[in-house]
């Protein structure tokens, strides 16, 4: 997530988050200590927010005008059996030479590399902070 708030995506709608939890010792036995201990403790919680692979479906374009011409390309997220692996890509259909394609194990990686791509070469239109 830190690299996509690097190139400006709109990281806020997030639909998911990591809390990284603060290490604080013990608690006492003091009610009154502990409510502070747990004051201090959530405070110290950092939130992370987090994409889902439906998240990250929602922001990437589903086509792309890449040489400004008219000419799109459309993003597909496909399962290659072939090679064990999905791949997110974007294809312009009248030519077998014209793709970019992200393969990975994972869908979500597979798109997380796909929407950095996006995002450094400008096609996020309406996502930028």
């Amino acid at each position: 997530m830190q690299r996509l708030e690097e190139l400006g995506v709109n990281t806020s709608k997030a639909s998911m988050a990591f809390i990284k939890l603060p290490s604080v010792g013990k608690f006492e036995e003091d009610p009154v200590s502990n409510s502070q201990r747990i004051f201090e403790y959530i405070v110290a919680m950092k939130y992370i927010p987090t994409f889902t692979l439906q998240d990250i479906l929602n922001i990437l374009p589903k086509k792309i005008d890449i040489y400004h011409n008219d000419s799109y390309y459309y993003f597909d997220l496909l399962w290659n059996g072939m090679f064990g692996g999905w791949s997110a890509r974007y294809e312009y259909y009248d030519s077998i030479d014209g793709r970019v394609s992200f393969p990975d194990e994972s869908p979500i990686q597979a798109c997380y590399e796909a929407l950095v791509w996006v995002a450094e070469n400008g096609y996020l239109k309406g996502n930028k902070e």
